[in-house]
């Protein structure tokens, strides 16, 4: 397999036959959609794309929110940029 041209969502870095996400953009840096009370009190909550995103994505992103009269949790969110694949 041919990897994806330079300049596009992703590129077959290690030659393995896929491509990567890029772990600095994934929620937790594993995709992993977990938040505690602590995570939504400062002022920049954990946020990130979740491990189901596919590359050049702008779904599936999520950021540690809590709306009133509920718990702590992954809600979904505008991502900044898409998700890049290496």
């Amino acid at each position: 397999m041919a990897p994806p041209a330079r300049g596009g969502s992703e590129f077959d870095f290690d030659c393995d036959g896929t491509a990567t996400p890029d772990p600095a953009q994934l929620f937790g840096g594993t995709g992993t959609l977990e938040c505690t009370v602590l995570d939504c009190v400062p002022l920049e909550p954990p946020e990130g794309y979740g491990a189901d995103a596919e590359c050049g994505s702008t779904s599936e992103y999520y950021r540690c929110e809590q709306s009133r009269g509920e718990r702590c949790a992954p809600r979904a969110a505008e991502a900044p940029e898409p998700l890049r694949c290496r």
